[in-house]
Formats: C-alpha cells, structure tokens, sequence
C-alpha cells in the first residue's frame, strides 16, 4: 500500500488523489491501510469501515491527527505532497518498532538484536530504525543497506547511539535501555494503537463475517500479498524478468521471474566455469520462517555465497536467482551429511517461503514463533498444520498454500527432465530424518528435503506439515496445471517470454562476481540458515 502513495508522489497526483470525497478509491484505500498501521485506527474507524476508499470525515480526522503528531499544519481534507512523504517515512518504521517492543518485552532484544544474530529480520527492523535516526554513515548504507547482518557496521552505529545517549555500550548489541531510547524518539510521530495495528487489510467486522469461508486466505490473500511485497519492499534493489521455460515433455511452461540485483552483484553464488560445479544429482527443499522480503535478502547478501537457485513465494511466484545447471551456491549448512561444498554443488535448492513454525498465544490464535506477531485464529485450519506429536519444540506449522504445490510440482517436472534426475523420493517416515552417514547422502539420487542433511540448526518443516503424496503424484505422474501459473499480479509483470538457459545465462553475463574464493571457507563452509 505504501508504494501507492509513492507512485502518487512520483507522478506528482497526491493532491488530486488524496483529498476530500476523492473518486481514486484505490489511492484512498492505500491512504487508509497505511493510517492504520501507524496507529491511527481509532481517528479513522477502522472498526466500522476498513480500509472503504471513502475519504470522508473520519479520513479526514486521521489524517490531521498523523499531521499533528508529525508537526505539519493542515485541517486533513487534503494531503500534500510533504504530508503523503512524511507518512511514508514513518511507515518505514512502524514494523520493525513492532519488533523491537515485541523483544524488549519479552526479555531477549539482546539476544535477537546482537552481533552475530541470526534473527535476520530483527536486524534488518535495527538497521532502518538506527539509519532514520541519522547513524546512515556508521551502517555504511550505500553499500550495505538494510541486510540483516549485525556485522562491523550496525556495531558502529549502535556504538554511536549509545555514545549520543550517554549510556555505556561498544554497540555488540541493543541493551534494553537503548531499545527503549529507539522507541522514545519514534513512537511519538505514531498514533496511539500502533502496536497492535497489523497489516491485514480488512475491518474487523469484515474478518469476523468471512469467518468459516477460507477467512485466512482472504485475510492473507496468497494472490497479491507476496506480489505486493516484491513490488513493495524489493524494487529498489531488484530487478525481476518474467520468463520461461519448454518442459519436454509438457504441454505447459515453466514460468519464472529471473532475479539480478540493481547494483550489479552476483556474489551470493559460483558462476559457471567454479572448479568445484558438479553435475547435479539431487534437489533439496527448504522453507524458511519467515516473510519473503527477508528471504530474498537472506539469499543475497554480499559475498555470501549462501543462496538458493529458486525461491517460491507464497502466491506461487517462481523467482530463479541463478543458473541451476552450471551454477551454485552453500546451502546445506556446516556440518551437513556429505559435506556442505560438495554436496550443495552437486544439488539444487528451492527454497519455499513460509512463516514456519507457529504457537498459541492462550486467547485462541496463532502467532509467530520468533516475534509474536499475529497469524490466524484457531478456528482457521486452512492456514496451518497440527502435528500429531512437536517438530523441534513445535506443534503447528504454516501450511504450505495451493499455488506453492502446484509451483513446486512444476518446477521439479522441469528440473528432473532438463537435469536427468529421477523422481526419486525417500520413503514415508525418512523424509524429516538426518541421512545416516555421509555416504547415505551422497549415495542418494533424487529428491529430498534440507531437513535430510541437518539434525538441528534451523526449523524446517517436518515431514507430517508438507503434503508429500501431492508432490510425489504430480512430479512422477501425469500432470496438468489447475491454478493460474507464474506472478499472481499481472499489473506488475509483463506477459513472460520462453528462453533457454543459455540465453538466461547470457543476460547475467557482467555481473560482479565479488570473493568467490572458495578456500576462505574450507570442506564445510560458512554456517547456513536459509
């Protein structure tokens, strides 16, 4: 929604747009769904209206209460384009806000928000929240930006906070004394619900009307919410290409969005021609815990070579961030059976975005694992699974949606015909078990899960949370697609055109490379949580 208002501002159409008995609905709605996250739900009756597009008078009354807050004179029946960039910065914020008051309360902002943390997304709420309060320069933004990695240069910039504040830190993590100064300087250009104002886009009564009739999937609408983020949150930094790909065989395509990054760096995996690229024998899925901004940032960052060659998101969108042939990248993970270099060259990895693991929050819903953020209700079983015994501590898993099934089937049929891998698959009740032996796992051919490779060390998704018969029927079995194939919003993404990987590979040619030294990392290579 926030990109709406941008693309106003852009164009140069906020004044035509947002204004008082506005005929842009569509501009207005955006308007009423970011005022709300900001905590102004009560000025604009979110209860009773939603987000309706109608700019009237409680409109109005919110958008005076945000000017208000922010310092900037007007009666709210019009925004101006000073207004409409001002909310936006703040809106920037109040997510990873959430965040910081969800660890500081639960006792572990030190814990996630510290050097070396692997909680990704809380680091990347840290690196926004500490660059809009003017530490850009210490964070080293241009080249680093928001990656969500507690390194040298958010140690600087908290070290320099605290310097600022008076309070003794060498920046190696965020004290609940400084989480509370970060939340006392942003909190009050925000209205008074902005902790527990979510980005669900629809009223109240709205949800509770819809309740019985797949209500997660209208609150969570898999068609756009995924799109929206890419348009939203990655466009500024990547570049995303509709193709596709001839499947022998198959009378349907497998369509994809060919990922590069804007500044150039390809650095997150070994191009064609690495001595250590092996022919692949195996495809390994994976799922994350998380949403599918940090996904793709866990999957490029610098120099990393930590990556996947595909990434599903949740509306079935099939993102391809490097060649799956003649390229690869670690992500099996130190430790890992058979040995991270050698068995992560030889395989390709799809990663499946997932919110993961879930957990009751004793009022009848779910939320997140890491962060408490809401999911769904208890009574909305079509949004997850129920083990009948805890995966790693966990007894409820996000379900993986329609579209990623059918995504996934697709692009395993492509890669087991094009690549000559059997659609091979581990039989029931191995299928979340760590290979016995190294050579278990380099023996077997065919397709496997993450979880085969790594007994601990990040969440996965247990074998009784993915539906394994519908991919196995519709990897080694007649197939023909039921969903709409490819990108869910076509107002983003053009039309695809069908390439063969050596013109994809010709696209990526002058990208840099960065350190692709492979000896810096040894047999085992870097830790891996994707």
């Amino acid at each position: 929604m926030r990109s709406t208002l941008e693309t106003l501002i852009g164009q140069g159409q906020v004044a035509k747009a947002l204004k008082k008995n506005s005929a842009d609905k569509r501009a207005v709605q955006a308007l009423q769904q970011v005022l709300f996250e900001l905590g102004f739900g009560k000025e604009i009756k979110w209860d009773k209206y939603g987000a309706d597009g109608d700019y009237g008078g409680a409109t109005t009354a919110a958008v005076k209460a945000f000017a208000e807050k922010n310092g900037i004179s007007t009666d709210g029946e019009a925004v101006s384009a000073e207004l409409a960039g001002a909310i936006i910065r703040q809106h920037e914020m109040v997510e990873g806000l959430r965040e910081l008051k969800t660890a500081l309360d639960k006792g572990n902002v030190e814990k996630v928000m510290a050097r070396g943390s692997s909680h990704k997304s809380a680091v990347v709420a840290l690196q926004y929240l500490l660059r809009a309060l003017g530490f850009a320069q210490e964070l080293q933004w241009d080249k680093y930006g928001a990656d969500g990695d507690y390194g040298g240069a958010t140690t600087a910039a908290v070290a320099a906070l605290a310097k600022q504040e008076g309070i003794d830190s060498d920046g190696s993590k965020i004290s609940a004394e400084l989480a509370r100064k970060i939340l006392d300087k942003h909190t009050p250009f925000l209205g008074d619900e902005w902790l527990k104002a979510e980005s669900i886009p629809t009223s109240a009564s709205t949800q509770s009307r819809r309740r019985g009739r797949s209500e997660f999937e209208k609150l969570f609408p898999f068609s756009n919410r995924d799109a929206l983020a890419i348009q939203d949150e990655l466009g500024h930094t990547f570049r995303f290409g509709p193709l596709a790909h001839d499947i022998p065989g198959d009378e349907f395509k497998l369509e994809f969005l060919q990922v590069t990054k804007k500044d150039g760096d390809a650095s997150y995996y070994f191009p064609e021609g690495h001595r250590n690229n092996s022919p692949k024998d195996k495809i390994v899925l994976h799922f994350t815990a998380g949403q599918i901004s940090g996904d793709f940032g866990a999957l490029t960052r610098k120099d990393k070579e930590i990556s996947t060659a595909f990434l599903v998101g949740r509306d079935g969108a099939i993102y391809k961030l490097f060649d799956s042939v003649k390229a690869w990248s670690y992500h099996l993970g130190s430790g890992s059976m058979g040995g991270n270099t050698s068995m992560s060259s030889s395989s390709v990895g799809i990663e499946i975005s997932n919110w993961g693991p879930l957990k009751e929050d004793g009022a009848g819903n779910l939320t997140t694992w890491d962060h408490g953020y809401w999911f769904c209700t208890l009574d909305q079983e079509d949004a997850y699974v129920k083990l009948s015994r805890p995966f790693r501590g966990a007894r409820y898993f996000a379900r993986i949606t329609p579209h990623q099934y059918e995504s996934v089937i697709i692009l395993l049929r492509y890669l087991t015909k094009t690549l000559g891998i059997e659609p091979n698959f581990l039989p029931e009740g191995k299928r979340q078990a760590t290979f016995a032996s190294h050579a278990e796992a380099k023996a077997f051919k065919g397709i496997c899960c993450h979880v085969n490779f790594r007994s601990s060390g990040k969440w996965d998704l247990p074998e009784e949370g993915f539906d394994w018969e519908q991919v196995i029927a519709g990897v080694a079995g007649s197939f023909a697609p039921a969903l709409p194939q490819g990108p869910r919003s076509r107002s983003i993404f053009s039309i695809p055109q069908v390439v063969s990987e050596e013109e994809v590979l010709e696209q990526l040619q002058g990208l840099e490379r960065g350190d692709q030294d492979i000896s810096k990392y040894g047999e085992d290579g870097p830790e891996v949580d994707i």
